[in-house]
């Protein structure tokens, strides 16, 4: 049985897209679908050195998001991605204190 694999985006994530615009959302909304239909791409990676946390790059119209992530496979049925952390890049290494802060989140997801 393949198990489907859907992205949860938590409040602050919607917080955060819902302030972009229309073009800028469904830049990040196709990469998801891409995701979620089992696509697999360099938009979505671990990041090294972190505790299972997941990269969602997108780089749109010289604008660079990342959506900070980790995986729920508890449920027997469906795979969910975590979406914890959003903000827009401004330099080639993702914020410590980003990873930190999805780490945390994670941790809390979880206990």
């Amino acid at each position: 049985m393949n198990k489907s694999v859907t992205v949860h985006h938590l409040p602050e994530v919607i917080a955060f897209l819902d302030s972009l615009s229309n073009k800028d959302q469904d830049k990040i909304a196709t990469i998801i679908k891409k995701t979620e239909d089992g696509f697999q791409g360099d938009w979505f990676k671990k990041l090294t050195g972190s505790d299972g946390i997941w990269e969602f790059s997108i780089d749109y119209n010289g604008k660079f998001y990342r959506l900070l992530c980790f995986w729920d496979t508890e449920d027997p049925n469906n795979i969910v991605i975590v979406s914890a952390v959003a903000f827009k890049k401004k330099t080639n290494k993702t914020p410590s204190k980003e990873i930190d802060k999805a780490e945390a989140i994670k941790k809390k997801y979880f206990t």
